[in-house]
């Protein structure tokens, strides 16, 4: 893999790969140090003074540009971006804001499924009772 030389330590020699991350790191032990950023790559910091000359040169703004014109069509539309959806109103029979529907009770709902529930706070011959009362009730529903 390709060797990258860094630009705030010249004896830093770092994979390709793991350059990001090292200049992350690297700025923060020389914090004196200022580099202008390139805006089509992150990775390529310069002097202020060549700047000007990376942008026009930079491999990174060919490819942006390629992308943006299409160049090797030579239309000025990219043919990968895909045309605007049209939003369609869809019909809805549900009504949320009718407020005589009658609301969720998990209570009702876990006495008549298939659930084995627990009663909490009870005495111990009423969680015996209804212990005993569940039993019944989830055997009929199996039989």
């Amino acid at each position: 893999e390709e060797l990258l030389t860094c630009p705030y330590n010249k004896a830093h020699q770092i994979l390709k790969s793991r350059f990001q991350t090292h200049l992350t790191k690297c700025k923060r032990s020389h914090p004196d140090k200022k580099f202008a950023v390139c805006p089509f790559n992150s990775t390529h910091l310069l002097e202020e003074s060549q700047l000007n000359y990376h942008v026009t040169v930079c491999e990174d703004r060919a490819a942006l540009d390629k992308y943006k014109y299409n160049i090797d069509t030579g239309s000025t539309s990219n043919p990968n971006i895909l045309p605007p959806v049209k939003q369609e109103v869809l019909e809805c029979d549900d009504d949320w804001d009718d407020v005589n529907v009658q609301s969720y009770d998990p209570t009702k709902y876990a006495s008549e499924a298939n659930i084995l529930r627990n009663i909490n706070g009870a005495l111990p011959s009423e969680r015996k009772a209804f212990r005993d009362a569940e039993r019944r009730r989830l055997n009929q529903n199996f039989h």
